[in-house]
């Protein structure tokens, strides 16, 4: 399965490239080793920013017949187990690319949120949107190593 994260913002530089580019290759190094394509991170920054336009954006990075989450607020929060786990489901119901999107400081909207299979949260916490692709990243790469049973993530 491939898997592409499109984020409107900026591609920082700094501590989040550092943390962007490290769970990347962690990422892509297990996906090669399981067979699963390499991650694709997509960040766009919209001058000047209108909702509007990153939305439009956002559609049309997502053909039709691929799986999309969308990270909102009013999406579920899962524990690592259960994101591995519905990440594999996805992955075993045939679907070959999986797009996670993240808004701007304006949100989704209406047409994304109905249009996603799925959404996400990371708590009712608010997060920057550096650190939330940090942490959307992170997570990625910790359910290949729940998945193949790696002894990076640790329960309990």
């Amino acid at each position: 399965m491939e898997i592409k994260v499109h984020a409107i913002g900026k591609a920082t530089k700094g501590p989040w490239e550092v943390l962007n580019k490290h769970y990347l290759e962690r990422y892509n190094l297990a996906a090669r080793q399981m067979g699963w394509r390499p991650l694709v991170l997509n960040v766009k920054q919209i001058r000047p920013a209108r909702a509007g336009k990153e939305r439009e954006w956002l559609n049309a990075q997502v053909p039709e017949a691929d799986y999309m989450v969308a990270l909102d607020e009013r999406g579920d929060v899962l524990t690592s187990q259960q994101f591995a786990t519905f990440l594999t489901q996805q992955h075993n119901q045939g679907y070959v690319r999986m797009h996670f999107v993240m808004g701007g400081a304006e949100g989704l909207g209406d047409s994304l949120r109905k249009r996603a299979h799925k959404m996400l949260c990371f708590g009712s916490l608010t997060w920057p949107h550096e650190l939330a692709r940090v942490m959307l990243l992170e997570q990625l790469y910790r359910s290949l190593t729940i998945h193949a049973g790696h002894p990076y993530h640790k329960e309990g």
